[in-house]
């Protein structure tokens, strides 16, 4: 195969497999919300979405036998193309709608047992568990036959978590199924399991914002929703808009990014499960060099340990007092 054949054929698979993923993703959400007997279940969106699987798996079909069906940047365009790319701009809106729904919900002050909102999470939860564990396989399965040897041992390291997110969501569904296992506890646990997955839909987003800039002149701040002031901020960084997208759809600005950054929190996922917990960046740099997590950190300090080292000498103290009446 040509160079020019073997980017065609890797564009073509970015842009199925990102479609595979997130309709699967979406599938399962409708799905969900019909397990869960909710109002927000559409049929119609139900069985439209089946279709649409459907004729992406003849284009992912297409691909593992080296047809790089949708062509790259600068082939003149085709009906499926047209229709691929119709078609991840429909998944972006609807997942752009999604996630700002689920800010507002939680900006409205979230009801911790309201029912419809906690088939709303556990839906999103569902779905993106269920998106991850096929973008991964299909980043996998993918290299593995073409011969990326490295990109297939980098993917499969992520295959290690996928299943697990996949049990906890189920463990959700199954329990707000169940009105006698729906206590306190488990709205809390929600909250808590759920409280990133407004800013993940985000970064997928962003996920699809690259790929449609393989056919244009290539990806730029305002393709990423970035303001031409906040640009100049992360210009001023040296801050490429490729990274800059991500640490934007977590919902820092540039100046916030530099801060988490000079503090040690160089993933903007990371930063931001502190930062939504309440911490800035010196406070979590402080807890998280005492060894403790963003979740941890904050349980802590309602239990009233509000040093961080202090905080870790009682509960290592807690720990060999446990192990010592255990023996």
């Amino acid at each position: 195969m040509t160079s020019d054949g073997k980017r065609d054929l890797n564009i073509t698979h970015a842009v199925v497999n990102t479609l595979t993923s997130g309709y699967q993703g979406k599938f399962v959400f409708l799905n969900s919300l019909k397990q869960m007997g909710s109002p927000r279940y559409s049929p119609a969106e139900f069985d439209q979405t089946r279709d649409i699987l459907d004729k992406i798996g003849v284009w992912i079909k297409a691909v593992m036998d080296g047809r790089p069906v949708l062509a790259g940047p600068g082939t003149e365009s085709s009906a499926e193309r047209t229709e691929a790319l119709d078609l991840l701009r429909a998944l972006k809106d609807d997942l752009s709608g999604l996630a700002a729904e689920l800010l507002r919900m939680r900006a409205d002050n979230y009801v911790a047992d309201d029912p419809n909102q906690a088939e709303l999470l556990v839906a999103s939860l569902c779905r993106h568990a269920y998106a991850r564990d096929h973008y991964v396989k299909g980043l996998v399965a993918y290299s593995e036959k073409f011969e990326y040897e490295e990109a297939a041992d980098r993917w499969r390291q992520h295959l290690i978590h996928t299943p697990q997110e996949i049990k906890v969501a189920h463990q959700f569904l199954e329990e707000l199924q169940d009105t006698s296992r729906t206590g306190k506890k488990f709205y809390v646990d929600l909250f808590e399991e759920t409280l990133l997955i407004p800013y993940i839909f985000s970064c997928q987003v962003q996920d699809m914002n690259q790929v449609l800039s393989f056919y244009t002149d290539g990806f730029t701040y305002e393709d990423a929703g970035i303001s031409l002031d906040e640009a100049a901020r992360w210009k001023n960084m040296n801050a490429r808009p490729e990274a800059a997208c991500y640490w934007h759809a977590y919902g820092f600005t540039a100046d916030e990014t530099a801060a988490w950054i000079e503090a040690g929190f160089f993933e903007p996922g990371m930063a931001a499960n502190w930062k939504y917990r309440d911490f800035g960046p010196a406070d979590a740099s402080r807890w998280y060099g005492a060894g403790f997590d963003a979740r941890g950190a904050m349980v802590s300090i309602v239990m009233g340990q509000t040093d961080p080292q202090a905080a870790r000498a009682w509960l290592e103290a807690a720990q060999a007092a446990q192990q010592e009446g255990a023996d």
